[in-house]
């Protein structure tokens, strides 16, 4: 089904198909610029149609790069990885930085943000160039209801639980030191893929790790800390 036409000044880097659980309705969201969002919703006045709605709102929008893919939660939210500043929206604040996780309710389209406490997962100037490099590898899920962060630095994955949404606190529940040769492996494709249907008490079977390297397609086994060939894909491809 063909989209509505955009101008060139709503280009969109990052998109999201979701379904509006309370209307049944397609939405598709899209993040052209650091301060607004583009939203079309399939049906919304004329049939087998897109409708085109344009928010901005500069106070809740984010105002850094995305730092992961979007992750639709239970509760119809759209949310992703980005970065804010500690203190509040008011930069004089306070110039500390923090990761944190915005979020556009799908059905209302209201805005929020989730802050990671500095103590949980303290925020370093250095890994901006490596959080960028590669977004993909950071993961937003849910385990039992509760929003999850996997988490991919150097050397090490981490996992992070809310707890408690409405105060930010989060939990440091797991912490995997990755082996070395991972190192080259970020030179290649590499993502992380939620589970479903498996047991939560254990979070390293929450999280699986494919790797695209040359013309393999490998499984890394957290538990026995080895890589696992599960099919042929050339890169082309």
């Amino acid at each position: 089904m063909p989209l509505t036409p955009l101008f060139h000044e709503y280009y969109c880097s990052y998109w999201a198909l979701v379904r509006d659980t309370l209307t049944n309705k397609y939405k598709l969201f899209g993040l052209p610029s650091r301060f607004s969002f583009v939203v079309l919703t399939l049906g919304d006045k004329t049939p087998d149609q897109w409708s085109f709605h344009f928010l901005e709102n500069t106070k809740h929008i984010p105002t850094f790069d995305m730092f992961s893919q979007f992750f639709v939660s239970h509760e119809n939210d759209l949310l992703w990885l980005t970065t804010d500043y500690q203190g509040g929206d008011d930069t004089s604040i306070t110039n500390q930085r923090c990761y944190c996780i915005n979020s556009i309710n799908v059905h209302t389209l209201m805005f929020n943000k989730i802050k990671i406490p500095l103590h949980v997962w303290k925020f370093c100037q250095r890994e901006i160039h490596f959080l960028c490099k590669y977004s993909t590898l950071h993961l937003l899920s849910e385990v039992k209801g509760s929003l999850c962060l996997t988490a991919v630095s150097e050397f090490e994955l981490n996992m992070f639980v809310l707890q408690d949404r409405l105060n930010s606190v989060w939990t440091k529940s797991h912490t995997i030191s990755l082996p070395a040769f991972c190192n080259s492996f970020f030179l290649d494709d590499i993502c992380l893929v939620p589970m479903t249907g498996v047991d939560p008490s254990n979070l390293v079977d929450l999280v699986k790790v494919v790797i695209h390297n040359e013309n393999q397609l490998l499984l890394y086994d957290f538990n026995r800390q080895e890589c696992t060939e599960i099919g042929f894909l050339k890169k082309g491809q």
